[in-house]
C-alpha cells in the first residue's frame, strides 16, 4: 500500500491541487472575468516562445551528445525533447530526464554517468545565471520594505553564493546515516563534479550558457505575451523576477507539469513581482493551455517514429 501510494503521491497530489483551484474559481468567479476577454492573437507568440524551447532544448541534447563523440540529427534531437517535455507534462520534472537518460544510453551507448553529469554541471550553471538575474530584478524594482522582498532578495544572494561555493569546492564523499542529508550531500556532490566536467571544456561550457540565455529570454516572452493578453501591465524588473521564479520552481517536483508549484510560489512572492492571486491563476489556466496545445501540435507535426542512421 504504502509503494502504490509512493509512486502515485505525485498525480495525486496534482489532482488535489486541481480541486483546491476549483473550489477557489467557483467562490471567486468574478475575480477571473478577464478570461473573457482574453486576446488570443497575443497567444500565438507565447506558442511559438514554446515551440522554440522546444527546439532549443533539442539542440542542448544534440550538443552535449557531441561532446562526448556522439551524432544526433537534428530531427531526432529535437524529438527527443519534445518527448522530454511531454513527460514533463504529465509526469514530473524528473520523467523527462530519466527518459533523455535512457534513450541516449540504448540509441547511442552514451553513458549514464556522463549524461547526468553533465547534466548536474549545467544545473549549476542555470542557478548562478538565474541568481545573477533574479538579483538584477530587485534591483530593477526596487525595494518596497515588504519582509517578501527581502525573503527573496536573501533567497537569491543564498542561491549565488551557494551555488558559486560548490564551483569552487570539491564537496568530498562523506558517510552520512540520515537518509535525507545523505542524498542532499550527494546531490551537491555530483553538481560540483558536474561542473568541473563542463568548465573542462571551455567551448561546452560557452555553449551550454548561451542555451541557458536563449531559454530564459524565451521564458520572458512567454510570460509578456500571456501578461498582455490579459491586460496586465507590470515593470521590467517584475516581469524578469516574474520569469526566473517560474523557471527555477521547476526544480520543485512534486507535481505533474509543476502544476500548484509555481503558483505557489507567484502566490508567496505577489506583493513583489506584482500580481493578485486571481491574475496568477489565470495566467495559470492560459499558460498550462498553451504549452498543452503547443506539445499536441508539435507530436502531430513531428512526433512520430522514424528510423535513424544512427
Amino acid at each position: 500500500m504504502k509503494q502504490t501510494f509512493g509512486k502515485y503521491q505525485k498525480n495525486l497530489l496534482g489532482i488535489i491541487v486541481v480541486i483546491i483551484f476549483i473550489v477557489y474559481f467557483i467562490f471567486n468567479k468574478s475575480s477571473f472575468k478577464p478570461l473573457l476577454d482574453i486576446k488570443l492573437v497575443l497567444l500565438i507568440g507565447s506558442f511559438l516562445c514554446y515551440v522554440g524551447i522546444i527546439i532549443c532544448n533539442g539542440l542542448f541534447i544534440k550538443y552535449i551528445v557531441g561532446s562526448f563523440n556522439k551524432q544526433l540529427d537534428s530531427y531526432e534531437s529535437v524529438r527527443v525533447s519534445l518527448l522530454s517535455s511531454i513527460g514533463n507534462f504529465f509526469a514530473s520534472s524528473g520523467a523527462g530526464l530519466g527518459f533523455r537518460a535512457v534513450y541516449l544510453k540504448k540509441k547511442h551507448d552514451l553513458s549514464y554517468s556522463d549524461y547526468m553529469a553533465t547534466m548536474y554541471g549545467n544545473y549549476l550553471l542555470i542557478f548562478i545565471i538565474n541568481a545573477v538575474l533574479g538579483i538584477t530584478s530587485l534591483i530593477l524594482i526596487g525595494s518596497n520594505g515588504s519582509p517578501q522582498f527581502v525573503g527573496v532578495g536573501l533567497f537569491f544572494t543564498g542561491l549565488l553564493l551557494a551555488s558559486l561555493i560548490l564551483s569552487f569546492l570539491k564537496i568530498p564523499s562523506i558517510k552520512i546515516h540520515n537518509k535525507y542529508l545523505s542524498a542532499a550531500a550527494q546531490t551537491l556532490r555530483k553538481m560540483s563534479d558536474g561542473w568541473r566536467l563542463v568548465t573542462r571544456n571551455r567551448k561546452l561550457l560557452l555553449h551550454l550558457s548561451l542555451f541557458v540565455l536563449i531559454q530564459i529570454i524565451l521564458t520572458v516572452l512567454i510570460a509578456w505575451f500571456e501578461l498582455s493578453s490579459l491586460s496586465i501591465s507590470i515593470e521590467f524588473g517584475q516581469l524578469l523576477l516574474f520569469s526566473v521564479l517560474g523557471s527555477l520552481s521547476i526544480f520543485i517536483s512534486l507535481t505533474p507539469a509543476n502544476i500548484g508549484v509555481k503558483e505557489a510560489v507567484y502566490v508567496v512572492t505577489a506583493t513583489v513581482i506584482g500580481l493578485s492571486t486571481p491574475q496568477i491563476l489565470s495566467l495559470a489556466l492560459i499558460d498550462r493551455g498553451i504549452l498543452f496545445i503547443t506539445l499536441a501540435a508539435v507530436w502531430l507535426a513531428i512526433g512520430r517514429e522514424k528510423k535513424y542512421s544512427a
